[in-house]
């Protein structure tokens, strides 16, 4: 066992020679025998505090210096009695400090607002998305402040719809339109509205869709009447709707007094004498984009449209319209000069007398990267039906089209017809597979390939003018009868004048080019 450690009395008084700093063996070792028994630090700093150098040893372990003196302090409070108590009442008062909440400086600006606050009333399951713009509904461009879909655009200071079933400020589009304080940008929630619309004021209807079922917006008219009517000097935007059930004179779905703007709309399900479902009137301008004009009938002229104006069409579908001339749009140009442009846009599966897919009279036809496909005619021109004006073809394809009589593909009767870089295939007829013309036919860079009638497979020129340039072609096409004594013209039967310049004419059926025309080599 160790001894135990000596107490401050029972402590040997300290030799001269140590008082004096010189140790002799003898004490040297006692004291050294002192040191490995003394058992404890605090019994160890006791021992030495004896010894000349104590205050130096005493800093070294740190008995004497302030922090010493804390750990001191410290261990005397965590043992007095009052200390517990202490404790509990600080935790207290540092828990109430926490729940205090900071106030805000004076003049500092408010935290940014939320969607909720600034995007009120998005419509048709649309949330709030981003949006910086000065446009946008939040007051001065706040974040959050526009609506995720079609209502995208803000109106007084928040997404929502103008009209709709209920809880909007109109429960009808001709309550809308005929408010002269009202809107003039008009959002329509998803639904079906049904009533003729006739608008005299300049205003921007904003549907859902154009679909047929539901989050669409439908305006079913009531059969009697266009469902649309648009009338003076100003300008109708429509967008996203879907235009049904009209029945008039002119125009069942849409007639046209104005200028009007159609975008990623559907025009369907509407009669009329003339321009089953868009009537474009008095030499006014239409503009459509992506819209579709599909199963329209007119008892006279123009299925789908009938324009007498300027009508100027993108990306669109014009397709199983009817009428007894120009089964899909009829553009004539007698009383108003009428200019018909398509861009990028299909006309097809249309029926008519004449002019399966298109049918015009003094007026002038543009075609840019366009096709008619698979439009049919019960007499002639079953793509396109060309009486008496100018119709110009830029990268565009005719198609699959059909005709009883002449012109498969086009007929084209005094006029001017002229292909930039565009195809004529695959069509059939009675006579001219391909083209019927008796005016100026022109093909520059352009062929006209496996086409089919009882005359003139590719072309049957009846006392009019067929120039090829640019290494046009006409080959591969097919005369069906029997060659009549100056043969049936696989290439061309001609009974006007031919120039191939630098065209050409070969690998017909049963010949190439033959008549008692001029040009044939």
């Amino acid at each position: 066992m160790s001894p135990l450690p000596m107490s401050r009395a029972a402590r040997p008084p300290c030799p001269s020679s140590v008082r004096d700093g010189r140790l002799a063996a003898d004490q040297f070792d006692r004291l050294i025998v002192s040191l490995s028994t003394a058992g404890s630090r605090r019994s160890l700093v006791r021992l030495l505090t004896g010894l000349p150098v104590a205050g130096r040893l005493a800093g070294l372990l740190g008995e004497a210096t302030p922090a010493s003196a804390r750990r001191q302090r410290h261990h005397q409070q965590r043992h007095h009695p009052d200390h517990h108590d202490r404790v509990h009442d600080e935790k207290k008062k540092k828990k109430k400090r926490k729940k205090k909440k900071p106030h805000s400086p004076s003049g500092s600006s408010p935290l940014p607002s939320t969607c909720a606050q600034t995007c009120a009333g998005c419509c048709m399951g649309e949330t709030c998305v981003s949006a910086t713009s000065t446009a946008a509904c939040g007051a001065n461009g706040a974040p959050c402040a526009t609506c995720s879909g079609l209502q995208g655009s803000c109106f007084t200071g928040a997404c929502h719809c103008d009209v709709c079933a209920g809880g909007c400020r109109y429960a009808s589009v001709q309550a809308a339109v005929a408010d002269p304080s009202g809107p003039t940008t008009i959002t329509i929630c998803a639904g079906t509205y049904t009533g003729n619309v006739s608008i005299d004021r300049g205003v921007t209807l904003i549907g859902a869709g154009d679909g047929a079922g539901v989050g669409s917006t439908v305006l079913q008219g009531t059969g009697s009447g266009s469902v649309v009517t648009a009338t003076g000097a100003i300008t109708v935007t429509m967008r996203a709707l879907r235009i049904t059930g009209g029945g008039a004179a002119l125009g069942g779905g849409i007639h046209n007094d104005a200028t009007l703007m159609l975008a990623d709309c559907t025009v369907t399900g509407n009669n009329a004498g003339q321009g089953g479902g868009i009537y474009n009137d008095n030499g006014r301008t239409v503009q459509m984009t992506g819209c579709t004009v599909f199963a329209n009938t007119s008892a006279s002229e123009g299925g789908g449209i009938y324009n007498s104006g300027i009508f100027h069409i993108e990306s669109s579908s014009i397709t199983e319209n009817v009428a007894d001339l120009g089964g899909g749009i009829k553009n004539f140009g007698a009383f108003f000069p009428a200019q018909l442009t398509l861009t990028n846009t299909t006309v097809s599966g249309n029926r008519a007398r004449e002019g399966g897919g298109i049918d015009t009279e003094f007026g002038t036809v543009t075609l840019n990267t366009s096709t008619l496909v698979e439009n049919s005619a019960s007499y002639s021109g079953g793509g396109l039906n060309n009486g008496v004006g100018t119709a110009t073809l830029n990268d565009s394809t005719v198609e699959l089209n059909s005709a009883v009589g002449p012109g498969g593909g086009i007929f084209s009767r005094s006029g001017t017809l002229t292909l930039n870089g565009s195809s004529v295939t695959k069509n059939t007829a009675d006579r001219g597979g391909g083209i019927y013309g008796n005016g100026t036919i022109t093909l520059d860079n352009s062929s006209l390939t496996d086409n089919r009638s009882h005359f003139g497979g590719g072309i049957f020129n009846d006392g009019g003018t067929v120039t090829l340039l640019d290494g046009s072609s006409v080959t591969g096409n097919q005369a069906n009868n029997p060659p009549p004594p100056n043969g049936s013209g696989g290439g061309i039967l001609n009974f006007g004048v031919v120039d191939p310049a630098d065209g050409t004419i070969s690998g017909n059926i049963p010949d190439q080019c033959v008549g008692p025309g001029t040009g044939c080599r």
